[in-house]
């Protein structure tokens, strides 16, 4: 920030304004897992790209297929892990073990701790998993514990009879694929 406000004040102010939480994964109310994307948008069409061409119905059914899929082989991955963090996880740790083995730490109480770096200081309160430094509070990992069902046949679902008597009709014409 103060290289920014060397640069351009105005461009910090804004930036400020505009939140620390929206771009700062440290700032963030929710775990991001060390995902990113400049395109999250085009990352799923792709991912998607089969079902593009099918009724709505059956691209609903494409789109939990994936994720099923998904969900499936993650799961299974993790199954046949010799620990209960993922191989990216147990990296992480021996690198961060690894510059922990540099810092002072001073107890407070039980759970909270003092933890001195010379650069960045930060006190540790374990039982709410927070570090003022914000760098503890980044550290979660994802779980792969959710289940995707399939929605089965139409003739069996359950639609209130307000619904099931709207009709949709197709769209009129067909847009080109990209940006207008």
């Amino acid at each position: 920030m103060e290289q920014l406000a060397n640069i351009n004040s105005q461009a910090t102010m804004y930036i400020k304004d505009f939140g620390f939480e929206r771009w700062a994964r440290a700032y963030s109310p929710r775990k991001r897992y060390n995902l990113t994307s400049s395109n999250i948008a085009e990352a799923m069409n792709n991912a998607f790209k089969a079902c593009r061409e099918l009724p709505i119905t059956e691209v609903i059914d494409c789109i939990r297929g994936v994720l099923q899929r998904w969900f499936y082989n993650h799961r299974t991955s993790a199954g046949k892990l010799k620990s209960t963090l993922t191989t990216k996880a147990n990296v992480n740790i021996v690198v961060k073990d690894e510059k922990a083995r540099y810092l002072t730490v001073y107890p407070i109480t039980y759970y909270s701790f003092l933890v001195k770096d010379g650069d960045l200081d930060g006190t540790v309160d374990l039982t709410s998993k927070t570090c003022t430094c914000r760098e503890f509070d980044m550290d979660g990992f994802p779980s792969y514990s959710g289940e995707i069902h399939p929605v089965g046949h139409p003739h069996k679902w359950l639609v209130p009879e307000d619904i099931a008597s709207i009709v949709v009709l197709a769209p009129v014409g067909r847009h080109l694929p990209g940006r207008p």
